[in-house]
């Protein structure tokens, strides 16, 4: 009766050393939680400076005034002479001397801000994004397809390639949650994607070792990141985050034993993409 052997790894590049008849783990020290962490502070900080003017602009208030024929001339009053004229500049550069006879009322209105971001429809995220470990890195292409629910949330589901290459290569499936956390043309967001790897053996994989099962495993990755909206409905993001992938496998080794490798990969994700 064949016995099971049963190796388990926690690694960020699993280096696995095997010859004909054994199968040998290198460990390798996780990468500080505290790097990340200050990462991500920088880019929410960043961001929320960015933003913070963009904020205020969609704030502001303009001057109004109504004339008697109807007209509606909005700007910044720059003058007041009482029972004579308003002096307005109501563009860059232009300004309007009004008679008094002619005005009906003054108000003030918000200013108007062109909005491009959406709150409801269609979303799209597509992306790239470097998988950096302490050895070796590797890339993750990703598209996610879903919905805006309001101007803060949106969900879908997205599908990618991730090339470990260790034997095996992981097709991730998963959902995706994205908050933007201003209503603002530039926000900043975060973001979690949770799902399932499936694992394809890699045929040119340089240890050329003959597997026997292979299967995928858990896809975790949270994180946070800037999104810029630079037309309707369009803009690109950049973001970061932590990143776990799961997979595992197993093959014939010495004396008929079954030799299992289970691995996790564990890693700083950064990344760029468009969103639509």
């Amino acid at each position: 009766m064949n016995r099971l052997k049963t190796i388990r790894t926690s690694c960020f590049f699993s280096s696995i050393v095997r010859d004909k008849f054994h199968s040998n783990l290198i460990t390798i020290n996780h990468i500080p939680l505290k790097t990340l962490l200050i990462l991500l502070a920088l880019i929410t900080t960043l961001s929320t400076t960015a933003n913070g003017q963009g904020e205020v602009q969609g704030d502001k208030k303009t001057d109004v005034v109504y004339l008697k024929n109807g007209s509606v001339i909005r700007g910044k009053i720059l003058e007041i002479k009482q029972d004579m004229h308003i002096r307005i500049r109501y563009s860059d550069s232009r300004e309007l001397l009004i008679d008094f006879n002619e005005i009906d009322r003054v108000g003030s209105d918000k200013a108007l801000e062109w909005r491009n971001y959406r709150s409801s429809g269609y979303m799209n995220r597509s992306g790239l994004e470097l998988l950096s470990g302490s050895g070796n890195s590797t890339f993750r292409f990703a598209t996610i397809h879903g919905k805006h629910f309001n101007s803060h949330l949106s969900a879908g589901l997205g599908i990618g390639i991730t090339p470990y290459n260790d034997p095996t290569n992981l097709i991730p499936f998963f959902a995706n949650f994205n908050y933007r956390l201003l209503k603002a043309n530039t926000s900043p967001f975060i973001f979690l994607k949770a799902g399932y790897n499936f694992s394809v053996y890699n045929h040119n994989d340089s240890q050329n070792l003959p597997l026997d099962e292979h299967t995928g495993g858990l896809l975790l990755n949270p994180g946070a990141g800037i999104e810029f909206n630079v037309s309707r409905g369009f803009g690109w993001y950049v973001q970061a985050g932590y990143n776990i992938d799961q997979s595992s496998y197993e093959f014939d080794g010495w004396w008929s034993e079954r030799v299992r490798t289970d691995l996790s990969f564990r890693r700083i994700s950064i990344g760029m993409g468009l969103t639509f």
